[in-house]
Protein backbone atom coordinates (compact mmCIF):
# COMPACT_ATOMS: atom_id res chain seq x y z
CA UNK A 1 0.00 0.00 0.00
CA UNK A 2 0.90 3.42 -0.92
CA UNK A 3 1.40 6.37 1.62
CA UNK A 4 -0.74 8.22 -1.01
CA UNK A 5 -3.67 6.22 -0.45
CA UNK A 6 -3.90 6.32 3.53
CA UNK A 7 -3.77 10.39 3.01
CA UNK A 8 -6.80 10.09 1.04
CA UNK A 9 -8.68 7.95 3.52
CA UNK A 10 -7.41 10.24 6.44
CA UNK A 11 -9.12 13.35 4.53
CA UNK A 12 -12.36 11.21 3.60
CA UNK A 13 -12.05 10.67 7.74
CA UNK A 14 -10.97 14.52 8.12
CA UNK A 15 -8.18 13.83 10.07
CA UNK A 16 -4.78 15.14 9.93
CA UNK A 17 -1.59 13.48 9.54
CA UNK A 18 -0.48 15.49 12.60
CA UNK A 19 -3.86 13.92 14.81
CA UNK A 20 -3.07 10.33 13.58
CA UNK A 21 0.69 10.75 14.16
CA UNK A 22 -0.28 11.76 18.13
CA UNK A 23 -2.86 8.79 18.50
CA UNK A 24 -0.40 6.24 17.32
CA UNK A 25 2.69 7.47 19.23
CA UNK A 26 4.46 8.79 16.53
CA UNK A 27 5.93 12.15 15.43
CA UNK A 28 4.22 14.20 12.80
CA UNK A 29 7.11 14.46 10.81
CA UNK A 30 8.33 10.49 11.44
CA UNK A 31 4.83 9.97 10.02
CA UNK A 32 4.92 11.88 6.72
CA UNK A 33 8.27 10.19 5.94
CA UNK A 34 7.12 6.84 6.78
CA UNK A 35 4.01 7.84 4.28
CA UNK A 36 5.59 9.07 1.98
CA UNK A 37 7.95 6.12 1.35
CA UNK A 38 6.64 3.88 -1.72
CA UNK A 39 5.69 0.89 0.21
CA UNK A 40 4.20 1.36 3.90
CA UNK A 41 5.03 -1.30 6.41
CA UNK A 42 1.95 -3.47 7.03
CA UNK A 43 2.06 -2.58 10.58
CA UNK A 44 1.85 1.42 10.12
CA UNK A 45 -1.15 0.44 8.08
CA UNK A 46 -2.62 -1.34 10.89
CA UNK A 47 -1.67 0.93 13.52
CA UNK A 48 -3.84 3.44 11.39
CA UNK A 49 -6.73 1.82 10.76
CA UNK A 50 -7.14 1.21 14.72
CA UNK A 51 -6.51 5.22 15.27
CA UNK A 52 -9.37 5.34 12.57
CA UNK A 53 -11.68 2.99 14.06
CA UNK A 54 -12.05 1.33 11.24
CA UNK A 55 -11.01 -1.88 9.32
CA UNK A 56 -7.90 -2.44 7.44
CA UNK A 57 -9.77 -3.50 4.45
CA UNK A 58 -11.68 0.00 4.34
CA UNK A 59 -7.76 1.02 3.86
CA UNK A 60 -6.63 -0.82 0.87
CA UNK A 61 -10.30 0.23 -0.59
CA UNK A 62 -11.29 -3.03 0.16
CA UNK A 63 -15.20 -2.11 1.89
CA UNK A 64 -16.77 0.96 3.24
CA UNK A 65 -19.07 -1.71 5.01
CA UNK A 66 -18.71 -1.49 9.45
CA UNK A 67 -17.20 -4.31 10.24
CA UNK A 68 -20.14 -5.81 12.15
CA UNK A 69 -22.28 -5.21 8.90
CA UNK A 70 -19.86 -6.99 7.28
CA UNK A 71 -19.95 -9.78 9.39
CA UNK A 72 -23.53 -10.17 9.48
CA UNK A 73 -24.60 -11.71 5.95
Amino acid sequence: MNGESIKIVLRRYGKTQTAIAKIIGESPQNLGSMLDARDVKSSLVERIAAALNISIGELYGETDLPISSASAS
